[in-house]
């Protein structure tokens, strides 16, 4: 508050009046990233703030509330706020840009990030150096503002190498000649049975039609959802993926969590003509806009079932996934058993980890991934799992780890798998 004296005729006691204005930053510029040495301004609307690291890493930051995006707040999921599956796939198409990049190779979430009642959640993304092949590892991470720790969210790789774009001659003619309608009047009242509880951002499908094993929509961005600075908008992408749950019939609670082969083609949409080739598990989505101009290409999609919110809600938490990916012509490993024989748990995890870091050290960039095995409930092979994650993210494909029973031998399976982190439980 400013005071201020007013003109006051002669003899009388001066007056004054409290001239009230607003200074201070509030969340609704939590967005806006400083700028200075070294620090770029971001006109994405998630992320406020770009570092580029010397050592041409990349460092892209934000924070996400509900004051800063209220479209959030219009994705829940039984009961809680949860960042779309879409706007992590934004969030990495955002940090390939700003490299030169333009494809999203691969994208796995790893962990949900819901967003508190009050407050705002801190994201970082992360772009690493190119690998020989031109590929740069990817992830998301994020901190409360009463957390110590960064949790990551999901991680994957965007590379600079461009791809040809897919064909959208589907989109010239619409609806599709040979599908047939899909009632869906009042398919957001289902979804919300499930626990899908979209507010109106997110409540963008206007169309469905089926033919065969594809599904066709058209997806409109809702009123109040501002388009501008996104590539594709999370509510209006998330929404091209609810005829799959409409389709579904099993009743259960399933979220993208595997995206492969991503490429935007045009950005800020806000029509869109989508087709979703289903494959067994996995879905070929292409978007175009109300023209029929390609707008976003996802090679494969894939849905998994959501574990309860209450399991997720810390971030130490970890859930296996049962695999269901085969990596096709995967080379054979290179097995590195970490079993020590020393009874001692300390001298056992001195003489691991001085293995692991050896073999690390000598591992040639173009020799054949190696494939360090532990026991289960192995305390010293759990300091192989901390040492070789490190690696694993300076260094994505050229180290596995694996935890299996005694006796197993199929390392060919466990590379095929195509995951950096593999557990055996039995046939699983």
């Amino acid at each position: 508050d400013v005071l201020a004296s007013g003109p006051r005729p002669t003899g009388q006691p001066p007056t004054y009046a409290f001239q009230r204005e607003r200074y201070w930053l509030g969340d609704g510029l939590a967005a806006v990233g400083p700028t200075g040495a070294g620090v770029d301004g971001s006109r994405h609307p998630l992320l406020g703030a770009v570092v580029s690291v010397a050592d041409d890493r990349y460092v892209l930051t934000g924070r996400l509330s509900r004051r800063v995006a209220p479209w959030l707040a219009d994705h829940a999921v039984e009961g809680g706020i949860l960042l779309p599956g879409a706007a992590f796939a934004e969030l990495a198409l955002e940090a390939a840009a700003h490299a030169g990049g333009d494809r999203l190779d691969e994208l796995i979430i790893e962990a949900p990030l819901y967003l508190p009642e009050t407050g705002a959640v801190t994201v970082q993304v992360t772009l690493d150096p190119p690998d020989a092949e031109g590929r740069r590892a990817v992830a998301v991470f994020s901190r409360h503002a009463d957390a110590d720790i960064w949790q990551r969210h999901a991680s994957g790789a965007v590379a600079e190498e461009p791809a040809p774009a897919a064909g959208h001659g589907w989109a010239a003619a619409w609806p599709p000649p040979a599908a047939v309608p899909v009632e869906i009047a009042d398919g957001y009242e289902r979804l919300a049975e499930q626990g899908y509880e979209y507010g109106p951002a997110f409540q963008g499908l206007r169309a469905v039609w089926r033919a065969g094993q594809e599904l066709y929509a058209e997806v409109v961005a809702p009123e109040g959802v501002d388009v501008t600075g996104f590539g594709i908008h999370p509510a209006l992408l998330d929404a091209a993926f609810h005829p799959l749950l409409l389709a579904g019939d099993d009743g259960e609670l399933r979220l993208p969590f595997a995206f492969r082969g991503v490429r935007l083609h045009a950005a800020q949409a806000r029509a869109l003509r989508v087709r979703l080739a289903v494959t067994g598990e996995d879905v070929a989505v292409q978007v175009a806009d109300a023209t029929g101009t390609p707008v976003l290409s996802i090679d494969a999609l894939r849905a998994r079932t959501a574990a309860p919110r209450a399991a997720t809600s810390t971030p130490y938490g970890v859930n296996w996934v049962e695999a269901a990916l085969a990596a096709a012509g995967a080379p054979e490993p290179v097995v590195i058993p970490c079993v020590s024989r020393e009874p001692d748990v300390p001298a056992a995890v001195r003489d691991l980890t001085a293995r692991v870091l050896t073999a690390i050290a000598s591992h040639p960039e173009d020799g054949a991934p190696l494939l360090f095995t532990t026991r289960p409930g192995d305390v010293a092979g759990a300091a192989v799992w901390g040492l070789v994650r490190s690696a694993q993210t300076e260094h994505p494909g050229r180290f596995l780890l694996a935890e299996v029973p005694g006796g197993y031998t199929d390392w060919t399976g466990i590379a095929a798998v195509g995951e950096p982190q593999v557990r055996v439980e039995g046939d699983r």
